[in-house]
C-alpha cells in the first residue's frame, strides 16, 4: 500500500540523472568515485563493528545495517557501489594502473561481502542482473581482444560471475 519500492526507485533514477549531468570530465568522475567510496567504506566499518557485536549501543535482532537503518536498503546500497566500482574497472581496464585496479577489485568484493552479509534476498538476487550487465559492459568493451589479450581477465570475469550465480 504505501509504494516505497516505487519511491526508491523513482530516487535512484533522479540520482543517476543527477550524477549523469554531473560528471562530464574524468575529475568530475573521480570527485564523484571518492565520495561513494569514501561513504561505502565508512558505512561498510560501521557495518563491521555491528557484525562484531562491538556496538556501543545495543540493537536487538543482531542485525547487519550499518547507518542506513534498515539491512534492506543497506545490501541495496552496498550492491549499487560495489557494480559502479566493478564497471568501472570493467571500462576503464586498459587506462587504470595496477593499483586501481587492484583497488576496485578490493572494494568491490568487500561490498559483496556486505551484500551477502545484511541477509538481502532481493539485494542477492540482484547480483545476477549486475553479473549480466558487467559480462556485457566486458564484451562490449574489450570484445576485439578479451580472450585472446586478456585471458586472466576473462577468466576472472567467468569466475566472478559463476560465484554471483551460485549465490
Amino acid at each position: 500500500g504505501r509504494y516505497l519500492g516505487l519511491a526508491t526507485l523513482l530516487d535512484n533514477v533522479v540520482f543517476a540523472l543527477g550524477v549523469s549531468i554531473f560528471v562530464r570530465t574524468p575529475r568530475d568522475l573521480l570527485l564523484v568515485g571518492s565520495a561513494a567510496v569514501g561513504a561505502a567504506t565508512l558505512a561498510l566499518a560501521y557495518g563491521l563493528v555491528q557484525a562484531l557485536g562491538k556496538d556501543p549501543i545495543p540493537w536487538e535482532g543482531g542485525l547487519f545495517f550499518s547507518t542506513l537503518g534498515n539491512s534492506g536498503p543497506f545490501a541495496g546500497y552496498l550492491l549499487t557501489v560495489s557494480a559502479g566500482a566493478a564497471a568501472i574497472l570493467v571500462v576503464g581496464y586498459t587506462r587504470l594502473g595496477w593499483a586501481s585496479r587492484v583497488s576496485l577489485s578490493l572494494f568491490s568484493a568487500a561490498c559483496l561481502m556486505g551484500v551477502l552479509n545484511a541477509g538481502s534476498r532481493a539485494s542477492a538476487l540482484a547480483l545476477l542482473p549486475v553479473a549480466a550487465v558487467l559480462v556485457v559492459l566486458a564484451l562490449r568493451q574489450h570484445a576485439a581482444g578479451l580472450l585472446r589479450a586478456r585471458p586472466r581477465l576473462a577468466a576472472a570475469g567467468a569466475l566472478w560471475v559463476v560465484l554471483v550465480a551460485s549465490v
